[in-house]
């Protein structure tokens, strides 16, 4: 997978764009957020202190989107309706 054709995706998907160009989503009481970078994918939860935990990191050419859930090493993150 492309940056182009991840972007292109997340049109489309439940995850809402913030004005500093990240993706969050809100979901069982809990904040996720995926942060772009130049070549590669951040996956990170918001803490209780309101700091950020990266979960796990890839580049999109290793990220893979199978049955609505984006895949992230052995992470399967719900990702469209």
């Amino acid at each position: 997978m492309t940056k182009q054709e991840f972007l292109a995706t997340m049109a489309r998907s439940k995850w809402k764009r913030d004005r500093q160009g990240r993706y969050k989503l809100k979901r069982d009481n809990l904040t996720f957020r995926l942060r772009i970078q130049p070549a590669s994918l951040h996956y990170e939860i918001l803490q209780p202190d309101g700091s950020w935990y990266k979960k796990t990191s890839d580049y999109f050419t290793n990220l893979r989107i199978v049955d609505g859930r984006l895949l992230i090493h052995d992470y399967s993150i719900p990702f469209m309706d």
